[in-house]
């Protein structure tokens, strides 16, 4: 119950609060021997982390998620570690790295077929596109992401999407 309400407080922009609650599930899953779930709220500090432009934070957060799940192969949470880590080169001006975790990423939601997950993440993938200056495919994945997110939500990312749309087009 506390990671699930720091889930809707993070995507509420109540960062303080959120992170609060998600040091607390880390807390409780190290004490009891819980590995998984204290993971899943490393992840939702590694959102945090991303969402607040704090490239550090997203790193190390990530890179221990990362690692951890793919010794599960738990592969939705290796696909959003990848998305945070891409996210957090893109941040540090890092493109290609940013492009190669992305495009794994993107390859994974496809998989899976997460069309929630691949539509968050080809938002991330249109604004890397977008600094590398390939406008194109940068409109290409995001009509692709606004099109799944219409179809399966959240709102939020809708709205993201169509402000990435717009930063191409102020590009051009």
């Amino acid at each position: 119950s506390i990671y699930e309400l720091a889930l809707v407080l993070r995507e509420q922009g109540e960062f303080a609060r959120s992170e609060e609650l998600y040091t607390i599930c880390v807390d409780f899953h190290r004490n009891i021997g819980d590995q998984e779930g204290m993971h899943s709220a490393l992840l939702g500090l590694g959102d945090i982390a991303r969402d607040k432009g704090d490239v550090a934070g997203v790193m190390q957060y990530s890179e221990l998620c990362l690692e951890f799940y793919r010794e599960l192969g738990v592969q939705w949470a290796i696909g959003f570690a990848l998305h945070n880590l891409a996210y957090g080169c893109y941040l540090d001006d890092n493109l290609q790295q940013a492009s190669n975790l992305i495009t794994d990423s993107v390859a994974l939601f496809r998989q899976l077929r997460d069309s929630g997950g691949l539509a968050e993440v080809l938002v991330t993938y249109g604004h890397i596109l977008r600094n590398q200056k390939n406008l194109d495919s940068a409109i290409d994945a995001l009509l692709e992401a606004l099109q799944l997110a219409r179809v399966v939500g959240p709102r939020l990312i809708i709205a993201a999407t169509l402000e990435a749309i717009a930063s191409v087009q102020v590009y051009k």
